[in-house]
């Protein structure tokens, strides 16, 4: 005769699982540079006035993150000067 499973032990299978995949999670971390690093640098080159506008001098910024405040900066709404000209 063919025998039931415990439900039980299948539910301990599926935790057990579940934190073997978190277990196996890797951090991988960034080299932060200074502002002057950064507007030096070749990749930013096309926007040196605005990442010396952005950035503030004596911080260390990863790539991540500059390019985060360029995309914000791009991205966002000039209402400001819409309000101005009067449309």
């Amino acid at each position: 005769m063919a025998q039931k499973k415990n439900p039980s032990v299948d539910v301990t299978e599926a935790v057990a699982d579940a934190n073997a995949d978190a277990v196996a999670v890797e951090t991988v971390t960034e080299v932060a540079y200074e502002k002057a690093q950064l507007v030096a640098s070749a990749k930013y080159a096309a926007k040196r006035d605005l990442i010396t506008a952005l950035l503030e001098d004596g911080k260390k910024y990863t790539f991540s993150q500059v390019d985060r405040m360029v995309s914000d900066f791009y991205g966002s709404d000039f209402t400001e000067n819409k309000e101005r000209k009067g449309d």
